[in-house]
């Protein structure tokens, strides 16, 4: 099964979303998402279900699969400046981003596209750069050369985080969603508990002044990694087999 995504980078839909982080579990091979019905992405939406909503009555958290084979650091140190990768969509909260930059003095880019795109580009400043849609490998090349990866919006998962960490760069992220799950606050990055241009601006300083373990980071993303999905995803099939029998 391929997990890599096609010419990479949200790009925002009909709906102003980016088809990505939905809240139900989504397979992707050759770029096509289908629905698995029952299978959510995060504990907190499985904890929220009523029991008639859930598998066999029981909650299943079948986290996405992260392309951890290709997504892998390459020895190289980062740069002084920050990367945000995502569908520009208000609901993304890419602003909080630009304004945190903004505040620090400190540079910004900006990989995808979408419908907020003109609103954010009036608010940023020179040192905000904005990439467009790039590839697989450019992605991975910025993930290396990042001082970290901002995700200021709340998301049901949340791809980017974890692929960041496999290139062994940290994370700020706002503390809500499927940011808990994947980001360990003071471990692998800062969770911001407030969305606003001074949390995000502090939690950024503070990541910029630390040494991370590219190792250890990696470590973090790895439970993620595509053959361990397919062996929970293969367990949770054969199980509901099973009990249909």
């Amino acid at each position: 099964m391929s997990t890599r995504r096609e010419a990479h980078v949200p790009k925002g839909g009909p709906d102003g979303g980016d088809g990505g982080d939905g809240g139900d579990v989504v397979l992707v091979a050759d770029a096509q998402r289908r629905d698995l019905s029952g299978f959510r992405s995060n504990q907190m939406l499985v904890d929220g279900m009523d029991n008639t909503e859930t598998h066999n009555g029981q909650g299943i958290v079948l986290y996405p699969p992260v392309d951890t084979a290709f997504f892998t650091p390459d020895g190289s140190q980062p740069e002084p400046h920050f990367l945000v990768v995502s569908a520009l969509v208000p609901y993304k909260r890419i602003d909080l981003a630009i304004a945190a930059a903004g505040r620090l003095g400190v540079r910004l880019r900006i990989v995808g596209t979408g419908p907020d795109e003109g609103r954010l580009r009036a608010t940023a400043g020179p040192m905000v750069e904005f990439l467009g849609s790039v590839d697989d490998a450019a992605l991975r090349t910025e993930f290396r050369r990042a001082n970290a990866v901002i995700l200021p919006g709340e998301e049901d998962f949340g791809i980017v985080p974890v692929e960041a960490l496999a290139c062994g760069r940290p994370v700020v992220a706002f503390g809500r969603g499927g940011a808990c799950e994947t980001v360990a606050h003071d471990t692998t990055g800062l969770l911001v508990d407030e969305a606003t241009p001074e949390a995000f601006a502090s939690a950024m300083d503070a990541v910029a002044r630390r040494e991370w373990d590219p190792a250890l980071l990696r470590s973090h993303a790895e439970p993620f990694a595509v053959d361990r999905f397919e062996a929970a995803l293969r367990g949770v099939l054969l199980d509901t087999l099973a009990a249909a029998s």
